[in-house]
């Protein structure tokens, strides 16, 4: 059983590209004692992947029973009743997580478009409406400390991202701490994008350049791509340590990539991201 009063909560989101891989997931919800698991482009039968999750005492939940949201899937070691849904369409699911003894937060998990179905004004759009949808709710709730998680098809520096009517996405802790900006009399409250610092050849031993790898001899490439991210309000900085997120690369002793280090694709093209809060 979980304990409420511990200071860490393990997130895990994967986009598993339909691949019917339920033992991975199990593998690493175990490896990392990962409290709240979200999944995209999940195939498999929720009660399957249930089986392999509590086949130790481990005792996982399944939090999207109520949810109309089939592209997202969420698995809990907390009851349900202590992640409630509150906001949802097609494409995102927002819940309210209230566990005992600590903050409650929004948790927005979202799978956007694809490029290959929508172009660069469309992913704007859908943006755009997945932060009114936010704002929405925070101003429900009376406040802001949301985290969004999800497979965006946008990478950090793209419009859809840090435009200010859409997610309004940073990539400094300096900047989001000043918690918004105004433009022409409107204010717009920033997001924290911790995903800049883990793109890249920094940090190559612990972190794979991207989630997302996709070429197509063009005259542009970026080759490595950062489609999944987290997505920090500034009122919830002071529980998030950097250090603390990672993208994977094994499941136990499977390896997520090829010998070239791309995401091995017969298990998903995307690569899991981990992250926590220490509340």
């Amino acid at each position: 059983m979980v304990k409420y009063g511990a200071s860490m909560v393990t997130f895990l989101f994967w986009n598993l590209n339909r691949q019917p891989i339920p033992h991975l997931v199990a593998q690493l919800a175990h490896q990392h004692a990962v409290d709240i698991l979200m999944l995209a482009e999940c195939v498999f039968a929720p009660a399957e992947l249930l089986q392999r999750l509590n086949a130790t005492f481990i005792n996982y939940h399944y939090a999207s029973a109520d949810s109309f949201c089939e592209r997202i899937k969420i698995f809990t070691r907390f009851s349900p009743k202590f992640i409630r849904k509150k906001e949802e369409d097609n494409y995102t699911t927002i819940r309210h997580l209230e566990l005992p003894e600590k903050p409650d937060i929004l948790l927005a998990v979202s799978h956007l478009r694809s490029k290959l179905h929508a172009t660069e004004h469309d992913q704007l759009r859908n943006c755009e409406r997945l932060a009114g949808q936010i704002r929405y709710v925070e101003k429900q709730i009376g406040h802001q400390k949301t985290v969004l998680v999800g497979d965006f098809n946008a990478n950090p520096f793209e419009t859809a991202m840090i435009s200010a009517r859409s997610l309004h996405t940073v990539m400094t802790r300096q900047i989001a701490q000043k918690g918004a900006r105004k433009i022409l009399g409107q204010e717009y409250s920033f997001f924290y994008n911790p995903m800049w610092g883990v793109w890249g050849d920094n940090n190559l031993e612990q972190h794979p350049p991207g989630t997302y790898y996709w070429t197509k001899n063009l005259d542009v490439e970026f080759f490595w791509h950062m489609f999944d991210q987290v997505l920090i309000r500034p009122a919830l900085l002071n529980y998030f340590d950097n250090r603390n997120l990672q993208i994977l690369r094994t499941a136990g002793e499977v390896s997520l990539v090829t010998k070239n280090g791309l995401p091995d694709k017969s298990k998903s093209d995307h690569l899991p991201l981990l992250f926590k809060l220490n509340f």
